[in-house]
């Protein structure tokens, strides 16, 4: 059997799929921990993206409440608009940070699968 491997060119072909199977498994088993990291920071991002979305919408409502408030609006209909924008802006918050949460746990099985 090792006769075999020993011919011109069975050798080097031996040594070279050899290579390029080990490079493969060394390749995948580095990959995985590089994915991860991408994938975390990518969440890091999109959470710092609603946080920062969130504070623009916040100000964007109280601007809205100071002009409103120094016009004729009436002063109850006034609260009740804002408190309807605050409750969205918390209702678009909150499931935009679920969805992000449930998405990291679908790739969280799909990884340990």
């Amino acid at each position: 059997m090792l006769d075999f491997f020993k011919q011109p060119g069975i050798y080097e072909c031996s040594f070279y799929l050899l290579g390029w199977f080990s490079y493969r498994i060394v390749a995948n088993a580095l990959k995985v921990p590089l994915i991860y990291s991408f994938a975390s920071k990518i969440s890091k991002v999109c959470y710092l993206l609603i946080i920062s979305t969130n504070q623009q919408i916040l100000s964007a409502i109280e601007l809205k409440e100071d002009i409103l408030s120094s016009s004729d609006y009436p002063s109850d209909l006034l609260n009740e608009q804002i408190q309807e924008d605050k409750d969205a802006v918390r209702r678009w918050k909150e499931k935009s940070i679920d969805e992000l949460y449930q998405i990291s746990l679908d790739e969280e099985v799909d990884r340990l699968k």
